[in-house]
């Protein structure tokens, strides 16, 4: 894989403890679908890159959970994808999801972990608020992890991060164009804003995931990068 760990904490979790959470078909909405006020309203405040690149990097404790489990790759090149289209969203491409084929508490959490990335990026038409996609993430991860204590001292840790540099009012205010085909949402969020351990300049977030692209495995099946990228 070509991303490092994104953080000290994810590699601490005890990914192999047993996967002994309920888990019922017809209530999986229950399990990430809503969003706590408060929670909402905070992370509401950072930019739209910012709760997609958070989501994304919720994601990665969700994939770090299921190694031991059976991990499908699939959601590992959807992660990936998801990074570089922080750059530019032609990177990645939509995807169907296929309930069925992903059945259980071991590969539907991974389906649906995909799925809030894909929503974030081409099924947001409906609800461009891009904070939702983050408490989607943040639910999901609560109740499948191991076990939560490091996560959410980290989460707290990086929120905080987050605030201070990709909040609306730390990157001068949302930027819209009533004539533009998208909404602003912000600049870039490179994957490093994500490690605690890691010092982080918000001026160098395109020089950074420019970096991680150049990584990224080019036979994967979700990433399309122009040549020479």
């Amino acid at each position: 894989m070509a991303r490092r760990p994104l953080c000290a904490a994810l590699t601490r979790m005890p990914a192999g403890n047993p996967v002994d959470y309920a888990w019922n078909e017809w209530e999986v909405q229950s399990y990430f679908n809503w969003a706590d006020n408060a929670e909402l309203a905070r992370l509401s405040l950072l930019t739209g890159r910012a709760n997609i690149a958070l989501a994304i990097a919720i994601c990665e404790w969700i994939e770090a959970r299921f190694v031991p489990h059976g991990l499908d790759k699939r959601l590992s090149q959807y992660i990936d994808a998801g990074w570089a289209a922080l750059i530019d969203r032609d990177y990645s491409e939509w995807i169907e999801l296929e309930f069925p084929a992903w059945a259980g508490p071991v590969r539907e959490p991974q389906l649906i972990a995909m799925g809030i990335i894909n929503e974030a990026y081409y099924e947001s038409d409906d609800n461009p608020e891009m904070a939702w996609r983050a408490c989607y993430a943040l639910n999901l991860a609560r109740y499948v992890l191991p076990e939560t204590a490091d996560f959410e001292e980290w989460f707290a840790v990086i929120r905080t991060r987050l605030e201070a540099s990709h909040s609306w009012q730390a990157e001068g205010g949302r930027k819209d164009d009533i004539f533009a085909t998208e909404m602003d949402q912000g600049g870039p969020v490179a994957r490093e804003v994500f490690d605690p351990d890691h010092a982080y300049d918000p001026s160098d977030a395109r020089k950074l995931l420019s970096a991680l692209v150049a990584r990224l495995d080019r036979n994967n099946p979700y990433l399309h990068l122009p040549p020479g990228r």
